[in-house]
């Protein structure tokens, strides 16, 4: 079972955002995020890449999705590396834009980065955003 989550960039009023399959908690994706994508270049160059089955560390290079699903020595050798449904999989490049309301109630866990900072919308937030610091870890 996985637990989904959306990642949006607020650029002045546009939100453009991408789906995550896997593992959207607190202590995985918005660890990763607030960790790792920290400037809004580096959370554009993310959302660029569209939707995605898994976050890691660093966008990373086109990998064989089926092997990433299925192969412990492929997934070992590509760990910490995003896997997306465009570039490692070949299917259409999905980026949605949406309002803030619409993001914050979309997912189980929603991320949305606005002026250098993370925010998040759950249940723990009664699906607000609210700074993704304030919000104890799941």
């Amino acid at each position: 079972m996985s637990t989904n989550a959306r990642i949006g960039l607020d650029k002045g009023g546009q939100i453009r955002t991408i789906y995550c399959h896997w593992d959207g908690y607190l202590s995985y994706v918005g660890r990763i995020l607030e960790s790792n994508y920290k400037t809004e270049d580096e959370v554009e160059k993310l959302i660029n890449m569209g939707d995605m089955s898994s976050i890691g560390e660093e966008i990373g290079q086109q990998v064989d999705f089926d092997k990433m699903c299925s192969n412990m020595k492929y997934i070992e050798e590509h760990k910490g590396q995003c896997v997306f449904y465009h570039r490692d999989r070949g299917e259409d490049l999905e980026i949605t834009e949406m309002s803030e309301d619409e993001l914050a109630h979309c997912e189980k866990y929603n991320y949305l980065f606005r002026k250098g900072k993370w925010y998040v919308s759950c249940d723990q937030t009664d699906y607000h955003f609210v700074p993704i610091d304030e919000v104890e870890d799941d």
